[in-house]
């Protein structure tokens, strides 16, 4: 019987060690640079510059998304309507 238990009680400490290894890793909140990129659909929505701006717009990759800090240009991109670009323009 206690044979038993000590086989169960160390399961339990392995599993709960596999587990908190695997959330560990996928906390890598690790930044890696990206090139800003191309936006040939972009619509400009036409709100100015940002004044006194002290740090440029910088694109980059974190927990697997692209994001983007500091945006100096406001835009908004299509991605299933083909002709908006074309229906914003007068």
């Amino acid at each position: 019987m206690i044979f038993n238990s000590i086989k169960l009680v160390s399961r339990f400490i392995l599993a709960i060690l596999l587990v908190s290894s695997v959330t560990a890793m996928a906390q890598d909140g690790t930044i890696y640079p990206l090139k800003a990129p191309a936006e040939p659909n972009a619509i400009p929505l036409g709100t100015g510059g940002v004044k006194s701006q002290k740090a440029p717009e910088t694109w980059f990759r974190q927990w697997g998304d692209p994001m983007a800090r500091n945006i100096s240009t406001a835009t908004l991109t299509p991605s299933c309507l083909p002709k908006a670009r074309q229906m914003a323009q007068p």
